[in-house]
């Protein structure tokens, strides 16, 4: 007996009730809740639907057809079966021909890496290919690849197998399960510069008398160096990114969107005062900080079109500068790695530093990267217990 005043509970629509087809293409449906394009065919007397794992009209089109086309004209293993890794690179290339020439470019590099040590591998039946095959290949990538470049060749080659297998070429995946067929990228140590080699750079292009537009030049550069921000926030800084009654500098982190804040530290404020000094003391708040003086035509092209990541700017100037100084090549980005160094030796938290880089992973990354400092910190404190025992 049903209970009085309580109302029925709407059943949830199934999947097959949320999809809703689409006009003047035979078996193509949509998913009325998360978009995802489905087919639907009857085969065989049953009607069998299919998730085409994907959001985009045209690429929904081309998985229906290789769906419908695999449902009605099923491959079978054939153990005599030719086909060679060239085959199965030639039908993945026609798959991507409609991508981006830099991915086309990137395939032909590795179709090449195949090629040149893979020996007889990319011609040889598929059926034929051993695990030792595998492995001498994996050890000649290893020998004359960066660990990067290693993985892109093994990604592609992963995915040919997969291919392979899909098509009915190879009955077993040998490639699938294969032990450490990718390469683990050490991350490398960051050594900076220290606060006087950056000053002393810093210097050298100020009074560079060969150099046009040194002065702003060198300005940019100490920027970059005393805020500890990446080039492609310092390029598009414009003076509304500051709030002088919080002594805070807004910024957005390039390469993640993320809106976030530095403080605007002692040592910065003689700068930013002498900027400011620059615009007449009441600059526009939409009025960019650095000026095009400071940067190359390609810098300047790029920040025209409304893109905000750097190409070029004081690098080369920097670059220079350490050449006269007898230093090594440094970067602009290690102008931030030396004050970010110079803070984790005075103490501030990762996880605050981290928050004024823009990062959200809590430090993690600030640990990773600068971990050589606390080593640089124990072997000195070690060395002074030595002494103690002379």
């Amino acid at each position: 007996m049903k209970s009085k005043g309580v109302l029925p509970v709407e059943k949830p629509k199934t999947t097959r009730e949320l999809l809703k087809k689409i006009p003047n293409y035979p078996c193509l449906y949509k998913h009325e809740l998360n978009d995802t394009y489905y087919g639907i065919k009857k085969f065989n007397g049953k009607i069998i639907a299919h998730s085409l794992k994907t959001t985009e009209r045209r690429t929904a089109e081309r998985k229906l057809r290789e769906w419908i086309e695999s449902l009605e004209k099923p491959e079978v293993f054939n153990a005599h079966d030719e086909r060679t890794l060239t085959d199965v690179f030639k039908m993945l290339e026609k798959r991507k021909g409609d991508k981006k020439k830099n991915t086309l470019l990137g395939f032909d590099f590795i179709n090449k890496a195949l090629i040149k040590f893979g020996g007889n591998l990319m011609i040889k039946p598929l059926i034929n290919i051993s695990e030792n095959d595998l492995a001498v290949l994996l050890v000649k990538l290893r020998e004359h690849y960066s660990a990067s470049s290693h993985n892109k060749v093994t990604a592609l080659l992963d995915e040919l197998f997969k291919i392979a297998k899909k098509n009915k070429f190879i009955e077993e995946n040998i490639f699938e399960d294969f032990e450490n067929k990718f390469v683990k990228n050490p991350r490398k140590k960051v050594y900076a510069p220290t606060i006087e080699q950056c000053e002393a750079i810093v210097s050298d292009i100020r009074f560079n008398e060969l150099l046009s537009n040194a002065e702003d030049k060198a300005d940019f550069a100490e920027f970059l160096h005393l805020a500890a921000i990446g080039e492609a926030e310092a390029i598009n800084l414009k003076w509304g990114d500051f709030d002088f009654k919080k002594q805070l500098i807004n910024l957005t982190r390039i390469k993640t969107s993320r809106e976030y804040s530095i403080p605007i530290y002692e040592y910065l404020k003689p700068l930013i005062a002498k900027l400011h000094k620059k615009t007449g003391g009441n600059p526009d708040p939409k009025q960019l900080v650095f000026s095009d003086s400071v940067f190359s035509t390609s810098n300047k092209m790029h920040r025209a079109k409304g893109k905000v990541r750097a190409k070029k700017s004081v690098g080369h100037d920097i670059y220079n500068s350490c050449k006269n100084l007898g230093y090594k090549r440094y970067s602009p980005v290690d102008f931030r790695r030396a004050r970010i160094t110079w803070m984790y030796k005075r103490g501030i938290p990762p996880k605050v530093i981290a928050d004024w880089q823009g990062h959200n992973d809590g430090g993690k990354l600030i640990m990773e990267r600068y971990s050589h400092v606390l080593d640089d910190d124990n072997a000195d404190y070690i060395k002074e217990q030595l002494k103690k025992l002379e």
